[in-house]
């Protein structure tokens, strides 16, 4: 048996001696992830897994800490696992979207946002962004996996923003400012995309409804952009 897989094998009694139930795991590994010891909560992760292979929570937790030390390709592994336990698992969708999107791989990103999406119910047709026939997981009952749509759509409009998508991203932001979410950060998005557009006078007003709220970033941004736009 080679030293790493000895040492591996040390850090799991250590780390995990007690946990029996799926509950002892998730707190342990949590307790660890608190104190920023990702690699440590990964390892109890894996015990978890291996004792209780549908472990679902196990193989997101595990994913998020595989993030959170930006090994991203580990980290889409693991909510890989968890797919194929939970096939419509809007949480792991949407992270995988965010792993590529840290990659720059935002084509990839917005596949996966959109599939978290249509596995809460959404239209992603383009023509509305209307809920169809939404209802909970069986599997996902207590809510633990689930990400709220306008959360996934703000992503999915970075990422359009991203490629120059302007009015992909124009709509994904505006039906977030249509639900009340995150809604100064929305109207930045949004001038900044009718600003790559070409549209300043547009642009310099999503900025002013920004501003309203008072965000400094909508601030400098008009300083710079719209002292000969016609408000």
């Amino acid at each position: 048996m080679s030293i790493k897989l000895l040492l591996r094998y040390f850090f799991i009694m250590v780390l995990a001696p007690g946990c029996k139930t799926k509950d002892d795991f998730i707190s342990a590994s949590n307790s660890l992830a608190d104190k920023q010891k990702y690699k440590e909560a990964i390892i109890v992760l894996d015990k978890a897994i291996r004792k209780y292979p549908t472990f679902r929570e196990a193989y997101l937790n595990r994913g998020l800490c595989y993030e959170e030390l930006k090994d991203y390709n580990s980290a889409i592994a693991s909510y890989q696992g968890l797919l194929k336990i939970d096939n419509k698992n809007a949480a792991a969708f949407y992270h995988m979207g965010t792993c590529k999107y840290d990659q720059n791989r935002f084509q990839e990103a917005i596949d996966h946002y959109t599939s978290a999406l249509q596995t809460k119910g959404y239209d992603t047709s383009g023509k509305s962004s209307f809920i169809l026939n939404w209802k909970r997981n069986g599997l996902n009952e207590d809510g633990k996996f689930d990400i709220p749509g306008d959360e996934i759509f703000f992503q999915r409009g970075l990422a359009f923003y991203q490629l120059d998508k302007f009015n992909s991203a124009y709509k994904d932001f505006s039906s977030c400012l249509n639900n009340n979410f995150r809604v100064t950060d929305a109207h930045y998005m949004i001038a900044l995309c009718y600003y790559e557009s070409g549209n300043k006078e547009k642009a310099c007003l999503e900025l002013d409804k920004a501003i309203f709220f008072g965000d400094s970033l909508s601030i400098k941004k008009k300083q710079a952009i719209c002292a000969d736009a016609t408000n």
